[in-house]
């Protein structure tokens, strides 16, 4: 900073002894597109060569012109995954930039193996691609395998394509790169799109002459669970994502080498994909086999937490079966969200409830038990996510939760554990053996908060507990700049703020707010081992307005009772009987007007 100080000063000082600022001498456009041509050779040669130092005498370039030029080409050729995205720069007393100091992200004598690494990977994406696919498809693709090998970078350190597809971790940034890299190997024109008030950076994508945006950061799982994405942004239009929280901004920017884009097509709306909440398996024959789990919006009983089976492609779907399941809260209730994804080997299909795994038949048949998690493993939480690699090894992920334990703290806990599936054509008893044991605990502190909103579902005679909605806080973050002012994503701090994905945490609440006027929670008594299991459940009503102790009155006690509950005192035992006559007026929350409800009974100002 003394130093920059000191040149500011001299050349102030210089303007002085002049008599006035020396102006820019005018260039005509021919000369600035020359300009650019040389200023990108000379940045591709330094970048070959990790070369820092680099000198642009005779580049009559202003600031802002080679701020344009050098994201432009680190944005649209991001197979320059070791260049650091923050550089300075010098300026003559002319005003035009006369030197830069780049920067890398890894060391000089790890460039060429990771780069050969970096090659083969995603030439391997490439040869995995079938040749009947759509360009949609090749897409899609793409999008559901950064989701299944990419963790978002809760670190916010790892921020390029080598991160996101071979590093396991990355921030947007990687993401969006590294589907950049990818998709333009297959043919398919991708660009970056960045909004440094969101702080954000996703893509767009051309399919069949039509661009459409997406983002597979946000469609990725946090914390993050194997086999999970969605496909809430995959292939929308320009209107869909501005009504989006997550991407309504003004400041979109497209890294696109000057090409105006516009995506107004809503071509993919509806695509077999759409529903999907997990990655989309390819099968042989061009259909794709997923989940799709029922909106949590239109769960009502716990048996509409649930999860279709399911296998397509854009000339239809069919159903391969159903699983009801439900994964228990911290607080007894139930996710309203059935977290069942989908993985094939050989000729069946795995899937899994709270506990237990299962393999069915791709033709047809009955599910059978694979594995049942033991009582150690249950005492680790709940299973939230399978994956099998070629060779029959299964991994399952255990977590007691499947969200962000607190507000300001990113704390996620998951344990892996795996087992050996036998040959697809064995016809030996399957038999599980549990190989290793790994435990991934991240912690990071953020200045911010995350928006917290209460759902509820009215229901009609006989309601179920009204649980948290999923939800997948995503801390958005870019690179930190030193000198320069580069687009948007790589000029801001890592200070951020988490913003959720897809639905909204119900975290205010100890106990379900589902209610009618006169009936209450469910309370679940079984749980389905099978997708051919079936849920029961015994209903609660309401057996005294605001006699939250059971004791047959409603006075002081109820009321503290109440707004302990009301402040989310976590000591506070309250039975299921006495949440549900916390219950004072007819509607579906409980809320400071049922506590208001009691005093004015207790000072008689009302009657039962």
């Amino acid at each position: 900073m003394k130093q920059k100080m000191r040149r500011l000063l001299a050349g102030a000082l210089s303007a002085v002894l002049l008599g006035t600022a020396m102006p820019l001498e005018a260039v005509s456009a021919a000369e600035s597109a020359a300009a650019v041509d040389t200023f990108r050779q000379i940045i591709r040669n330094a970048w070959e060569n990790c070369t820092e130092n680099v000198r642009l005498s005779n580049v009559r370039m202003t600031s802002d012109e080679v701020i344009e030029a050098y994201y432009d080409m680190l944005y649209t050729d991001a197979k320059w995954f070791y260049v650091d995205s923050s550089f300075n720069y010098t300026t003559s007393i002319s005003g035009r930039v006369s030197s830069l100091i780049l920067k890398y992200n890894y060391d000089k004598s790890e460039v060429p193996s990771m780069t050969e690494a970096f090659d083969a990977e995603v030439e391997r994406l490439k040869n995995a691609v079938q040749p009947e696919w759509s360009d949609a498809e090749k897409v899609l693709f793409v999008h559901d395998h950064l989701a299944e090998v990419c963790e978002y970078d809760l670190t916010f350190d790892k921020s390029d394509a080598y991160a996101a597809l071979l590093g396991g971790t990355a921030v947007c940034q990687g993401y969006a790169l590294a589907m950049c890299v990818v998709l333009r190997e297959m043919g398919i024109p991708c660009y970056a799109i960045t909004s440094d008030e969101l702080k954000h950076m996703w893509n767009v994508v051309q399919v069949d002459g039509k661009w459409y945006q997406i983002d597979a950061t946000f469609d990725d799982s946090a914390p993050d669970m194997l086999g999970h994405t969605t496909h809430m942004f995959m292939l929308r239009s320009d209107d869909y994502m501005y009504a989006d929280d997550m991407h309504h901004a003004d400041d979109w920017n497209y890294f696109a080498n000057g090409e105006q884009i516009v995506c107004d097509s809503a071509d993919y709306d509806s695509a077999f994909w759409s529903g999907a909440v997990d990655t989309c398996t390819p099968m042989p024959d061009g259909t794709w086999v997923y989940s799709v789990a029922a909106d949590p919006q239109n769960v009502v009983f716990v048996s509409d937490i649930k999860c279709d089976l399911m296998r397509g492609n854009a000339d239809g779907a069919e159903k391969l079966g159903s699983v009801s399941a439900a994964w228990p809260t911290q607080n007894g209730n139930f996710f309203t969200v059935c977290y069942t994804t989908t993985q094939v080997y050989g000729d069946k299909l795995y899937y899994f409830d709270d506990k237990t795994i299962y393999a069915k038949p791709l033709s047809g048949g009955s599910a059978e038990k694979i594995y049942t998690l033991s009582k150690a493993e249950q005492a680790e939480g709940y299973l939230y996510g399978i994956v099998i690699d070629e060779n029959g090894l299964l991994k399952y992920q255990v977590m007691p939760l499947p969200a962000f334990k607190s507000e300001n703290t990113y704390d996620s806990e998951a344990v892996f554990h795996t087992m050996q599936l036998p040959e697809p054509q064995a016809e030996t008893e399957t038999t599980t053996t549990t190989t290793t044991t790994t435990t991934t605990t991240t912690t990071t502190t953020t200045t911010t908060t995350t928006t917290t909103t209460t759902t509820t579902t009215t229901t009609t005679p006989k309601p179920v507990t009204t649980t948290t909605t999923t939800t997948t806080p995503k801390p958005v973050t870019t690179t930190t700049t030193t000198t320069t002012t580069p687009k948007p994503v790589t000029t801001t701090t890592t200070t951020t703020t988490p913003k959720p994905v897809t639905t909204t945490t119900t975290t205010t609440t100890p106990k379900p707010e589902t209610t009618t006027a006169e009936t209450t929670a469910t309370i679940t008594e079984t749980l389905p081992e099978s997708s051919e299991t079936t849920q029961t459940t015994a209903v609660l009503q309401i057996t005294k307005r605001g006699d939250l102790n059971c004791d047959g009155m409603t006075d002081v006690s109820d009321a503290v009772m109440l707004a302990r509950l009301l402040t989310e005192d976590k000591l506070l035992k309250l039975s299921d009987q006495g949440y549900v006559n916390a219950h004072c007026n007819d509607n579906d929350t409980i809320e400071p007007e049922d506590l208001t409800w009691i005093l004015m009974l207790i000072a008689r100002l009302i009657t039962e």
